[in-house]
């Protein structure tokens, strides 16, 4: 999917994702969730046919995917002035303070 500039900076995934892969019109492929709390340093996460949904995914015996199958994520960052890993809450910028919202803080 290409967003424009915009659209990219609007953005925003938190919390609990579920990305659905359909083939052509509407026929579902498979699907993944994650939670973004579980993206770690390097802005990506690794799923194998096996992190796959409907399990159906997994016990095609390579018809629909190989075994080996992996999918890259890739993120990017919200914000330059902090990093996720290392800055504290209480030290983030105003932006980043917005958009977590005060109940974060």
């Amino acid at each position: 999917m290409n967003l424009t500039d915009k659209e990219h900076d609007a953005l925003t995934l938190r919390g609990d994702i579920k990305i659905i892969f359909k083939h052509a019109k509407s026929k579902t492929i498979c699907r993944i969730m994650f939670n973004t709390a579980f993206i770690q340093n390097g802005n990506y996460i690794v799923a194998g046919k096996m992190d796959l949904s409907p399990e159906d995914i997994r016990k095609d015996k390579g018809k629909i995917l190989p075994n080996d199958f992996k999918m890259y994520i890739i993120f990017s960052d919200f914000c330059s002035k902090c990093n996720p890993y290392t800055t504290e809450i209480v030290d983030l910028c105003e932006i980043c303070k917005n958009e977590l919202g005060p109940d974060i803080i």
